[in-house]
C-alpha cells in the first residue's frame, strides 16, 4: 500500500508555516551542549533570566514552562525550535500575560526578532565552529616570573597605600580647621 502524501496547508498549521519561513535555519540541528549556551546568549541580550534545559527523545519537539523557567528540547534541536520556543518567554515577557497564538503579528514580530540576532551572531555558522575549537593552553610562568609579579604588585600596594595616607592627612586637618573655626565662633 503507497503512502499519499498530502500538500501542507500553510495557512491552518503554524508549524509548517515556521518551517516554510525559515527554511534555512530549519535544517540545521545544534546539539545539547551548543543548545545551552545558545540559550543563555539569547536570554542573556533578551534579558529573559535563566533557563534550564532538558533533553530527551528524538521526535523533534519541545515546551517551555515560562514560570518554573524550564524547556523540554528533542535531543539535537533545530534553530527554529529553539527560537520557537524561546519566542514564548519573549512574548510573555513583553506583552505580559496577554494571550498570544502562534502565527498572529506579534508572535512573528518576535520570532524575527530571535531569528534576526540569531544571524547576526552568526550561531549556526562561524560562532559554533569557534566553541568547538580548543582554547590554546597558556605556558606556566616560572618562579622567577612570580616573585617579579607580586613585587611589582606589592610596590604598587605600597604608593596606593601612601596616597590614601595622604588623603586622610588633609582630611584630618581639614577637619581639625573647622573644629578651631567652630570652637572660636562658641567663645563669642
Amino acid at each position: 500500500m503507497e503512502m499519499i502524501q498530502t500538500p501542507i496547508d500553510l495557512s491552518k498549521d503554524w508549524n509548517a508555516r515556521e518551517n516554510h519561513r525559515y527554511q534555512d535555519e530549519s535544517l540545521i540541528s545544534v546539539s545539547d551542549n551548543d543548545t545551552q549556551k545558545i540559550v543563555d546568549k539569547i536570554c542573556r541580550h533578551f534579558k529573559l533570566g535563566k533557563y534550564n534545559l532538558r533533553f530527551r527523545g528524538e521526535n523533534g519537539g519541545a515546551t517551555i514552562w515560562t514560570f518554573s523557567k524550564h524547556i523540554r528540547f528533542s535531543h539535537n534541536p533545530s534553530f527554529v525550535l529553539i527560537c520557537h520556543e524561546l519566542c514564548h518567554a519573549l512574548c510573555r515577557r513583553r506583552y505580559e500575560n496577554s494571550k498570544i497564538r502562534h502565527g498572529c503579528k506579534k508572535w512573528e514580530t518576535q520570532m524575527k526578532r530571535l531569528i534576526g540576532y540569531c544571524k547576526a551572531k552568526n550561531f549556526w555558522k562561524e560562532e559554533i565552529e569557534k566553541w568547538s575549537i580548543p582554547k590554546p593552553t597558556k605556558p606556566e610562568p616560572t618562579k622567577d616570573e612570580l616573585r617579579t609579579l607580586k613585587i611589582e604588585k606589592a610596590k604598587s600596594n605600597i604608593v596606593r597605600y601612601e596616597k590614601k595616607i595622604k588623603m586622610y592627612q588633609r582630611k584630618i586637618s581639614k577637619a581639625k580647621r573647622s573644629i578651631s573655626m567652630l570652637e572660636r565662633f562658641k567663645k563669642r
